[in-house]
C-alpha cells in the first residue's frame, strides 16, 4: 500500500504548503446525511490505511455520512504506515465525530492544534486498538500532555487514558 499515491490536492504552483493528505467520501442519502466524520489513519501494525477508508466508504455510501480520511505519508506523498506526516486535520473544524486509528504519532503542531481544538470543544471521539497510545510526543512540545506516557497533572497517561478512557 506504500506505493499508493493519495495526494488529491493540487501540487502545482510555487510556495505551496504541504498538500492535504486526505481523501473525502461524500454521502448522498441516509441517516448520516449532513454529518461529517473525520478519520485519522496512521499505524504501524493494523493496516489502518486500508481499514479506515473501507469503513469511511461504507458509512458514506450506505448511511450518507461525509467521511474525510487523513493519512500519514512519506516525503513523496505516498501512504506510509505509522507516519506522523499528515495534513488535513483542519476538517475537524466541521466534524461531528473524530475517528482515530493511530499509534505513536508526533503530528506537526499545526495539525495537533486541530486535534486539541476539537477535543476542547467536547467533540465525540472513537479510537480503535492502538489509539490508546496514539501519540508519542516529546516532553518539550506544547502538546506533550497527549503523549501516552504523560505525567502532566490532570492529563496523566495522555490521550488514550484521558480522552478514550483506557486504563
Amino acid at each position: 500500500m506504500k506505493n499508493t499515491l493519495i495526494l488529491l490536492a493540487s501540487l502545482t504552483g510555487a510556495g505551496l504548503a504541504q498538500a492535504d493528505t486526505s481523501i473525502v467520501y461524500e454521502g448522498d442519502s441516509g441517516p448520516g446525511l449532513g454529518k461529517h466524520i473525520v478519520f485519522l489513519a496512521s499505524d504501524h501494525e493494523y493496516r489502518t490505511e486500508q481499514t479506515s477508508p473501507a469503513l469511511a466508504r461504507i458509512l458514506a455510501k450506505r448511511l450518507g455520512f461525509k467521511c474525510t480520511v487523513v493519512f500519514g505519508v512519506d516525503d513523496n506523498g505516498f501512504i506510509e504506515a505509522g507516519s506522523s506526516n499528515v495534513s488535513g486535520l483542519k476538517a475537524l473544524k466541521q466534524a461531528d465525530l473524530f475517528f482515530i486509528f493511530a499509534r505513536f504519532l508526533n503530528l506537526p503542531d499545526d495539525e495537533m492544534a486541530h486535534v486539541e481544538s476539537y477535543i476542547e470543544k467536547g467533540g465525540p471521539v472513537v479510537g480503535l486498538r492502538t489509539s490508546s497510545h496514539a501519540f508519542q510526543i516529546p516532553k518539550d512540545s506544547k502538546y506533550a500532555k497527549y503523549d501516552f506516557k504523560s505525567n502532566v497533572k490532570g492529563y496523566e497517561n495522555g490521550f488514550g487514558h484521558q480522552i478514550l478512557g483506557t486504563q
